[in-house]
């Protein structure tokens, strides 16, 4: 039996699936705040912030009118470690790894 081969995924790659919308972080590595921008969706939509086990930690559904968000994470709550934030917004997906450092 022969396996497939396994796709190593880098810190930095997009794991959308959809390239007409953005996410970005800043600052990533961050230790107190991160503000995540979104550009190029609208509708009803919803961000996940996730571990690395996928429990999700922290989540808010939204109805976006316009085509850019920015909404600041306060992140000083939690420890040390690497997260990640979804967008999910009409069908489309978007995750991208956050590093919340000491």
């Amino acid at each position: 039996m022969v396996l497939p081969a396994l796709k190593t995924w880098m810190p930095d790659e997009d794991l959308s699936n959809e390239k007409d919308f953005e996410m970005t972080l800043s600052p990533n590595p961050t230790s107190d705040m991160v503000k995540l921008n979104f550009y190029g969706i609208s509708g009803n939509s919803k961000i996940i912030f996730s571990n690395v086990l996928g429990l999700e930690l922290w989540s808010e559904e939204l109805l976006i009118k316009q085509n850019e968000l920015e909404i600041e994470l306060p992140t000083s709550r939690y420890k040390y470690g690497v997260y990640f934030v979804t967008l999910a917004s009409e069908g489309k997906v978007i995750t991208k790894q956050l590093i919340i450092k000491e």
